[in-house]
């Protein structure tokens, strides 16, 4: 069972006992408010914490000492080619979450990936941002369409996914388990989507990086393409080992 799951137990019971012990309505009416409060707490919690691992199990760092990053929507016409030129120039693999309207445009670049040895994740195919309110039915619907851009491609879907946002619910939970893909979280988020200047962005990667992380980036942002060369050779220097080509298939759970 999920802590999703353990807080629904934990609800119900202590409604029950506070329904059946509690004899002064208005005291009741509060201690069940307050468990309710409670209730949502943690839901809350749950939702836009995914490494606490609520409704579902996400791996969001290694049992190595090194270092995987991973690339969120993509494919881009231009970036993409320029990261995947700095990331051969260092023999170091990577994870792409690709989102799948843009697989459908760029299926060069999407081979490129697979050619160079890299891994693809599925990204959802429009990148919803409020992904997390969807129906089962169009969570499935957004999973099950980038997975077909792929195939179309002739290219295995993989069984990795990363939700738009990071954040995780039971319905995503559930479409996981039908297309049996596992949810790829991280440990150090770059914030280069928030992050507009180079020296700030390659400040946070450069002071935060760990051995065992999984480095959140994305590989539409001309910043990020700008200091990824720099983030490589200031971490390398400081003894980070990135994952391989070669160390991918291995590395990943």
């Amino acid at each position: 069972m999920t802590r999703h799951h353990f807080n629904i137990i934990g609800f119900i019971i202590n409604c029950t006992w506070i329904a059946l012990f509690i004899k002064n309505p208005a005291m009741m009416w509060i201690l069940l408010g307050l468990a309710g409060l409670l209730f949502l707490t943690f839901l809350t919690i749950g939702v836009v914490t995914p490494s606490n691992n609520y409704f579902l199990k996400q791996t969001t760092k290694l049992t190595t000492d090194k270092v995987l990053l991973t690339f969120d929507d993509g494919p881009d016409e231009t970036l993409t080619p320029e990261i995947l030129s700095i990331l051969k120039k260092y023999d170091i693999g990577a994870l792409f979450f690709v989102i799948g309207k843009k697989a459908e445009k760029n299926p060069q670049i999407i081979q490129q990936l697979i050619e160079e040895k890299h891994k693809i994740g599925n990204h959802t195919y429009n990148h919803p941002n409020l992904f997390a309110l969807y129906r089962q039915d169009k969570v499935e619907k957004e999973i099950g369409l980038c997975d077909n851009v792929l195939i179309e491609q002739t290219i295995h879907p993989g069984n990795y996914f990363r939700p738009p946002i990071g954040y995780t619910n039971p319905r995503i939970a559930r479409a996981l388990k039908k297309f049996n893909k596992k949810s790829i979280g991280w440990s150090l988020r770059s914030y280069d989507t928030l992050l507009k200047e180079e020296d700030k962005l390659l400040y946070r990667l450069t002071s935060r990086i760990k051995p065992g992380d999984i480095v959140l980036l994305h590989d539409n942002l001309s910043l990020t393409a700008t200091v990824l060369e720099s983030f490589i050779t200031i971490s390398q220097k400081n003894g980070i080992n990135f994952v391989t080509t070669k160390e991918l298939n291995t590395i990943l759970p």
